[in-house]
């Protein structure tokens, strides 16, 4: 029966199960399937033809699964995209926003310490892609944050700032074009209070209690999309805890008050 024949949406559908599984061998039969599609669809069935949504989830999968190099394998992948979709007849492949997003989010779980510098690349490769018309690969807050956290998993001197700068660079880039797409919320400003707070900086409680204040001020104003959240005041809590500091004791009690305003605060 021609109707009942599987094809590549039936394909997909078993993909996102082994994705999704839990099974030792599950990214290793996800990665066959997308290999047999991609067989099929060379040898002229035209039913088998890849779109960038089975790639994509090869790629998550290589972050769920925390298979062995995973982010680089998942580069890999965005790379053999990118190839495909040059060649006539593959122009459903080419990567968009979720792809690379995906891999800087892979790069950001990697427990390689180049991650955050491979996670800021692809965001420059996003961005000129993007300045050059492709708007498939246009960055947004997600992305941002992604690269954000691969910086909070690095200890190389200078990380802390790197993040910070990323946030300036977001916030001039909404005032400029006024495109929400690069405006930071609370997800990105809590990313930049963990890279903080995760520092041992001498200074590094102090300058992420600044960054809290600095939301409440903004959110005061108006900005409703930095509204702090309970998340906020604890990485910041924690940032104090750790500390050696003679004042840590009296700064969690303030921070802590914060909590309640937080809360009740519409």
């Amino acid at each position: 029966d021609v109707d009942m024949r599987p094809d590549i949406f039936t394909y997909n559908i078993v993909l996102f199960a082994w994705v999704n599984s839990k099974r030792e061998d599950a990214v290793q039969r996800a990665e066959k399937l997308v290999n047999f599609m991609e067989e099929k669809y060379n040898a002229g069935d035209d039913n088998f033809k890849p779109s960038s949504r089975g790639y994509n989830m090869l790629i998550d999968a290589m972050t769920k699964h925390h298979v062995p190099d995973g982010a680089r394998r998942a580069e890999a992948i965005l790379n053999r995209m990118e190839q495909l979709s040059a060649q006539q007849g593959y122009d459903d492949v080419q990567p968009d926003n979720i792809t690379y997003t995906s891999v800087i989010h892979a790069w950001a779980k990697s427990e390689d310490n180049e991650g955050a510098e491979h996670a800021e690349r692809l965001l420059k490769r996003m961005q000129t892609q993007y300045d050059s018309g492709n708007t498939r690969v246009k960055p947004n807050t997600k992305t941002y944050t992604a690269v954000i956290n691969a910086w909070c998993q690095c200890d190389k001197a200078g990380s802390t700032q790197r993040a910070e700068e990323l946030l300036v660079q977001m916030d001039m880039l909404y005032k400029s074009s006024g495109d929400a797409n690069f405006k930071p919320n609370t997800s990105v400003f809590n990313a930049v209070l963990k890279v903080w707070a995760s520092s041992s900086e001498e200074h590094a409680p102090l300058r992420a209690e600044e960054i809290l204040k600095h939301m409440l001020t903004l959110y005061k104003e108006g900005d409703r999309d930095v509204k702090p959240d309970a998340r906020s005041v604890d990485i910041v809590i924690g940032a104090w805890y750790r500390s050696n500091s003679v004042e840590a004791a009296e700064k969690v009690k303030k921070i802590e008050a914060l909590k309640t305003l937080v809360r009740f605060t519409p």
